[in-house]
């Protein structure tokens, strides 16, 4: 099957549409948690105990009705 045959065949199948950039706007990225904790030099043991407090902290902060305390959060309420 050459290129063309295999682009042709892919572009007729309503279930594997490519993305199209109004896709890939609404689509949110995510980080890849395996290049960030060999970054941090952790193991997955502590890379999970460091997310789980995180996450614990941001719903206690939210719960007691405090906005959560990240640098995104943050330059958005000081450009609004």
């Amino acid at each position: 099957m050459s290129e063309a045959e295999k682009h042709a065949a892919a572009m007729s199948d309503p279930d594997a549409r490519p993305l199209t950039e109004e896709d890939m706007n609404r689509m949110k990225r995510t980080p890849r948690s395996k290049i960030i904790r060999r970054a941090l030099g952790l193991r997955q043991e502590e890379f999970a105990a460091r997310q789980t407090a995180q996450r614990a902290m941001g719903f206690a902060q939210r719960a007691m009705g405090f906005a959560p305390l990240n640098p995104s959060y943050k330059l958005l309420q000081t450009t609004n």
